[in-house]
């Protein structure tokens, strides 16, 4: 398989996740399943790819909605309670910029 359809291919997985996350119990089950790895992962994979950063990003806005899974990568990330959701979104942002390029982001 080519990289472009590979490309394509994940980029219509992650849009299928981020129809199954519009239900909390999803969302924690993805989480439960390793999906913030694998998105960074994703990004690492594809750098330069808009449609895919585009859904990893949607997907950790979604779930930094969701007071569960916050509080969840607060404890694995070992941030300082209490987390704001300034705090919270800024320390994602770093972990992102970890496991990325995101200058093309301008974050």
């Amino acid at each position: 398989m080519k990289v472009k359809e590979q490309e394509d291919l994940l980029a219509l997985g992650l849009s299928i996740i981020m129809t199954l996350c519009q239900q909390v119990g999803n969302q924690v089950e993805i989480i439960k399943l390793g999906g913030i790895q694998s998105m960074l992962s994703a990004m690492r994979r594809f750098p330069t790819s808009t449609p895919v950063h585009e859904y990893c990003f949607g997907l950790l806005w979604l779930f930094s909605q969701n007071q569960t899974i916050h509080d969840e990568i607060v404890d694995q990330a070992r941030i300082t309670r209490p987390c704001n959701e300034a705090t919270f979104l800024a320390h994602l942002i770093l972990l992102c910029r970890e496991h990325t390029n995101l200058s093309r982001w301008r974050c």
